[in-house]
């Protein structure tokens, strides 16, 4: 008679016990649902008033929040796009340069026509409207069609421009000590 390795001996062991608990469990053990006893109707919790939700505040509540700078007193709004950057040149049929990615080697630009269209190009890549984008960098990408080069801007704003002018502010000086 052949012995058997101590390892093989405690596979086997194992590859045992784990058919007997197989066994075990598909012959019911462990299905039946032992409940608790039910709760006296007298030791329930008494139902408590129903509180109402918060109130909706109004957006003019936070006016002060929007204008009291964050980190910097001297914190102030984008300007408006001046109509010089706002357009693009007219050679490029209103083409708009709408976002970048720049990580690595991986450098691509997303555009927005005139008539809504989204277009997205890699470097050296040609556009439809037979325009090359020749660099691109994180906040614009230079174009170029034979021997002419435009640079498309990203407009890059951190404020919305549309919101409403608020009174000044009082005077917050003793908050610095903070």
């Amino acid at each position: 008679m052949t012995r058997l390795s101590p390892s093989l001996r405690w596979l086997s062991a194992a590859v045992l016990g784990l058919l007997g608990l197989l066994l075990t469990l598909l012959n019911g053990v462990g299905t039946k649902v032992q409940w608790l006893p039910a709760l006296d109707s007298s030791a329930a919790p008494v139902k408590s008033a129903v509180t109402a939700g918060p109130m909706p505040v109004a957006l003019s509540a936070y006016e002060y929040t929007w204008k009291k700078p964050l980190f910097n007193a001297h914190r102030q709004p984008d300007p408006p796009p001046s109509p010089a950057t706002d357009k693009a040149p007219s050679s490029l049929n209103g083409l708009s340069l709408t976002g970048v990615i720049a990580s690595g080697a991986l450098r691509k630009a997303f555009f927005k026509t005139s008539d809504g269209q989204q277009l997205a190009a890699l470097e050296q890549q040609q556009l439809p409207n037979g325009w090359r984008v020749e660099r691109i960098e994180p906040t614009h990408v230079t174009l170029t069609q034979g021997a002419n080069t435009q640079t498309l801007k990203l407009l890059l704003l951190k404020v919305p421009q549309n919101t409403p002018s608020l009174p000044s502010l009082p005077d917050t000086s003793k908050d610095s000590d903070l």
